[in-house]
C-alpha cells in the first residue's frame, strides 16, 4: 500500500502464502516474480542458468556456494541490483567470486577427495536442516555442544544425504543417539568428532560441523567454535 507506480515488488512464486496475499491485495507498483521450480516466471532457473527477464545472467555451476537457498539468495539479489542499473558482467563477477559467509556452511578444505564445511553458526535444528539440504549424500554430520533439550523429530526426516553421525560435547551423545540410534559414533569433543570423520570418510565425502544447538558448553561462542574447527581441518 505503500508502493508508488515506479517501485518493483519482487516476489517468491513459489510460495503459496505469498500467492494468496498478492491475490487478495492490489499491488499497485511494478511486480516481478522469481522461482527455483518453473520457468513461467520473470527470473527463473533453466537448462545450467540463472535466467532473469529472458537473459542468461549466471552459469549456476560457477555458483560456489552450495544449497537451493543460496540459489534463492542470489537470483533475489541479482534481479534487484539489474534493476537498479548493475549490469550482467557486474553481477557475475561478485557472484562468481563470492565464497559465502565465515561459519555458516563455509567451504573449508578439501583433503584426500573429501571436503570440509564449518557451519558453526547451525546453532538449532532448522539451521542444520538448511545446510543438509546441500548436500545430495555422503554427508558425516558433526553435531553437539551445549544441551538445549531440542526435539530431533524434524531433523530426522532430512537424513537422507547422511552416512554418520557423529556427537560431541555435552549434548553430543543424546543428539547422537536421537538422530541415528546405536549406529552412531559419540566422542568427547570437537577436534576427536574431526579425527573420527577422517577415518571413515571416503573421496566423495562431505564433513559438515553443523552442531544444531550453542557452544556454550566448551566454546564462548559459535564463532570461536567454527575458528577451532577450521584450525583442526588445516591440520590434518
Amino acid at each position: 500500500m505503500n508502493c508508488h507506480e515506479d517501485d518493483l515488488f519482487l516476489y517468491n512464486a513459489d510460495d503459496p502464502i505469498v500467492k494468496e496475499y498478492t491475490d487478495k491485495y492490489p499491488i499497485p507498483c511494478q511486480k516481478m516474480t522469481f522461482s527455483l521450480e518453473k520457468q513461467d516466471t520473470d527470473a527463473y532457473l533453466k537448462d545450467g542458468w540463472m535466467v532473469i527477464n529472458g537473459e542468461k545472467v549466471l552459469e549456476l555451476d560457477r555458483i560456489t556456494l552450495p544449497g537451493m537457498h543460496n540459489k534463492q539468495n542470489i537470483i533475489i539479489a541479482v534481479s534487484a541490483a539489474m534493476k537498479m542499473g548493475v549490469t550482467k558482467e557486474q553481477a557475475q563477477e561478485v557472484i562468481y567470486s563470492f565464497k559465502g559467509v565465515e561459519h555458516r556452511i563455509e567451504f573449508t578444505r578439501e583433503l584426500d577427495g573429501v571436503k570440509y564445511y564449518n557451519d558453526s553458526k547451525g546453532t538449532n535444528t532448522d539451521a542444520t536442516i538448511t545446510a543438509l539440504k546441500s548436500f545430495d549424500k555422503g554427508v558425516i554430520l558433526l553435531v553437539g555442544g551445549f544441551e538445549k533439550g531440542l526435539s530431533m523429530d524434524e531433523m530426522k526426516k532430512h537424513l537422507g544425504c547422511v552416512k554418520k553421525v557423529i556427537g560431541f560435547g555435552a549434548s553430543g551423545p543424546r543428539i547422537a543417539h536421537d538422530l541415528a540410534g546405536d549406529n552412531a559414533i559419540v566422542v568427547n569433543n570437537l577436534e576427536e568428532a574431526v579425527h573420527a570423520a577422517k577415518d571413515i570418510a571416503v573421496p566423495g565425502d562431505i564433513v559438515l560441523l553443523s552442531p544444531t544447538t550453542s557452544s556454550f558448553d566448551q566454546y564462548p561462542n559459535f564463532e570461536e567454535r567454527g575458528k577451532h574447527f577450521k584450525r583442526i581441518v588445516a591440520a590434518l
